[in-house]
């Protein structure tokens, strides 16, 4: 009782120390940037109506956006603590998920809980640009955290609990739910020996994909559905290559291909060691889901790359590689610890040693966690307090910055248009030709001297720029500075009407005043 009582203490303090430090969390710097106003606009439609993202949510085929509302709802607590309620429990379940794979393994619990705690302490994915645990509450985070729950309940021979909680997974995030489900449908199929196991999983996998379903017809403002064999124009490819490359094998960074290939090669490689110790459940999940997740790189470089199906690109089943990753790593860790106790020096330390190098390379890649910033909150604050819910901002010299989409969920005001906005161009070819009309026309170029008169004939109530610069306006050859609707220690925040009426021509200026 003592030991279990230990062991239940060292894992809750692991999962706390993963969630606060490596890989950690983040809320408002990264993904959540972009659901939040949707959520807020599909809560209240009529804050947001003007907004790119918010107007033109890519959350039809997830149930994200209403188990989210339903907490929110129900629990009468904000955004923040519904999403945060949803990330701590999948990110429990990430560790318990990977815990109980090892064990399937016939590690003991304490070494169990170790190899799960290195797997779950995340890794950058090259080419994806993403880490393998996503520090935001996102669609993708939260299926992660549940695929690992399955596959180890799976392992350890819980087919109920394995279907419950893959298919929760998967109306979080149908396609990252695949590489378990797609190995469970062919052992069902061509293997009788697991046939009796996995059959009380099908009725379960058929009642979620018939509520996904029903979840989609009810989804308000739901998109057009595009012909599945629609071929992605030239225009389209290229706006879709400079705003997101990693879904396109072909803009990969140079050996990503190589290390995808390689991390496959060296898991099967551990995997072969510990064949023995495997059942049969863990067998299939070691090995049928990496596969499939390996095959995603080829089949997607020949119908997104060569044959440019639109269809395959909105579904990116390139995100999949997570799984490959975890389990590989997974599966080297337990070969590792086999070698040591079977007093096998040298294959321990090829097995440890590479262990290491991977992690602490992943580490060095890995993007920091950015901090939240205090003026951007504060801007928030004031634009919520004292702005309409249907007011438009840009801020034209924010560049690839992400402290625009910050400003937009906190204030729960509406952007002309951003760079962040752009990652959500993949579901939706008309967002893509609008979100590159606007990216082009008003924030592609630096912003300087006469374009500000430029923009003011688009329909943006509030032009927000750095400190550094103000906006002045040419009468009769006298230069005044305009006077800001708002300023702090960051910002400048200029009303799109005060500066139509200002007599003569307005331009921007540097503020010399200003460090």
């Amino acid at each position: 009782m003592w030991r279990a009582l230990a062991l239940v203490i060292v894992f809750f303090a692991i999962a706390w120390l993963e969630f606060e430090f490596v890989p950690g969390h983040s809320y408002l710097q990264a993904g959540s940037q972009l659901y939040v106003p949707i959520l807020q606009h599909l809560q209240s439609p009529g804050y947001l109506s003007r907004d790119l993202v918010a107007s033109h949510a890519n959350v039809t085929y997830t149930g994200f956006d209403e188990i989210t509302l339903f907490l929110q709802r129900e629990l009468r607590i904000d955004f923040h603590r519904a999403l945060l309620t949803q990330q701590i429990l999948c990110r429990l379940a990430a560790l318990l998920g990977l815990f109980l794979l090892a064990r399937s393994a016939g590690l003991r619990s304490s070494f169990a809980l170790a190899a799960a705690a290195i797997v779950n302490s995340g890794v950058f994915l090259p080419g994806l640009n993403q880490q393998l645990i996503d520090p935001e509450p996102v669609p993708r985070g939260i299926a992660v955290g549940l695929i690992f729950l399955a596959a180890g309940c799976l392992g350890r021979e819980k087919p109920l609990l394995a279907g419950l909680s893959g298919g929760i997974a998967f109306i979080y995030d149908p396609v990252l739910a695949v590489p378990f489900w797609m190995p469970v449908l062919l052992a069902f199929c061509f293997d009788k020996r697991e046939r009796r196991v996995l059959r009380p999983m099908m009725p379960i996998l058929l009642v979620f994909v018939l509520l996904l379903a029903n979840l989609a017809q009810l989804q308000p403002g739901a998109p057009d559905v595009e012909p599945m064999f629609a071929i992605i124009p030239s225009k389209l490819a290229s706006i879709q290559t400079f705003r997101l490359p990693q879904s396109w094998v072909s803009h990969w960074p140079r050996g990503a291909v190589t290390l995808y290939f390689a991390q496959f090669v060296i898991g099967m490689a551990a995997v072969t060691r510990i064949w023995s110790v495997l059942n049969r459940h863990s067998r299939w999940i070691f090995t049928a889901g990496p596969l499939l997740c390996l095959l995603t790189i080829p089949f997607c470089a020949l119908f997104i790359d060569h044959l440019g199906w639109s269809a395959v690109l909105r579904i990116d089943p390139l995100r999949c590689l997570f799984y490959l990753v975890a389990l590989s790593w997974l599966a080297v860790v337990i070969a590792g610890w086999y070698a040591v106790t079977r007093r096998h020096g040298a294959e321990a330390a090829l097995w440890l040693g590479y262990c290491a190098l991977f992690f602490f390379a992943s580490q060095v890649l890995s993007p920091r966690l950015p901090k939240p910033d205090p003026a951007v909150s504060q801007l928030a604050a004031w634009a919520r307090e004292t702005t309409w819910g249907d007011a438009l901002f840009l801020f034209p010299d924010a560049g690839c910055a992400s402290y625009p989409s910050e400003f937009r969920a906190r204030s729960e005001r509406g952007l002309w248009v951003d760079w962040t906005s752009g990652e959500h161009i993949n579901s939706n070819s008309a967002l893509a030709y609008e979100w590159w009309n606007r990216w082009r026309d008003t924030m592609e170029r630096p912003v300087a001297g006469q374009r500000m008169q430029q923009l003011l004939k688009l329909p943006i109530d509030y032009f927000v720029l750095k400190r550094n610069q103000a906006i002045e306006n040419e009468s009769r050859g006298a230069h005044h500075l305009i006077q800001p609707a708002f300023v702090n220690s960051e910002f400048r925040v200029y009303e799109a009407g005060a500066l139509r009426f200002a007599p003569g021509r307005v331009q921007i200026v540097r503020d010399t005043s200003t460090p």
